[in-house]
């Protein structure tokens, strides 16, 4: 987007766009999205974790933060006010509140996060 002629001034210097992308890469190597929920919970069990909980969010709000997200790291930092922060926060709770009416009908293995929850027990 900041390449149109309405929005030029608004671009980040080549260079810190190149580095933002080779940076981004590596989101591929380290942003995996291999473990069901179940698989998640089994693994902790296996190492020793007891009162084991997986908890699933972000399915809509996902998909709505990546290209806020994207369009964020085209710009200088500050360049987009507190009007669109402000967008950016209120449309990633809306859309979080949604997500959670969500895990009642849809499959937990297709939100974005799992957050894992369990208990070392007691040596004894």
């Amino acid at each position: 987007m900041t390449r149109l002629p309405a929005l030029a001034s608004w671009r980040r210097p080549q260079r810190e766009l190149d580095e933002s992308s080779e940076a981004a890469a590596l989101e591929a190597v380290v942003d995996l999205h291999t473990f069901a929920p179940a698989a998640l919970r089994r693994l902790s069990i296996a190492a020793g974790a007891v009162d084991v909980e997986v908890r699933t969010e972000e399915l809509t709000a996902a998909w709505f933060g990546w290209p806020v997200r994207t369009f964020e790291a085209a710009l200088p930092p500050g360049k987009l006010g507190w009007d669109w922060a402000m967008f950016a926060y209120h449309g990633w709770l809306r859309l979080s509140a949604l997500d959670r009416r969500l895990t009642r009908f849809v499959p937990s293995g297709l939100f974005y996060n799992a957050l894992v929850t369990g208990v070392r027990p007691a040596d004894g």
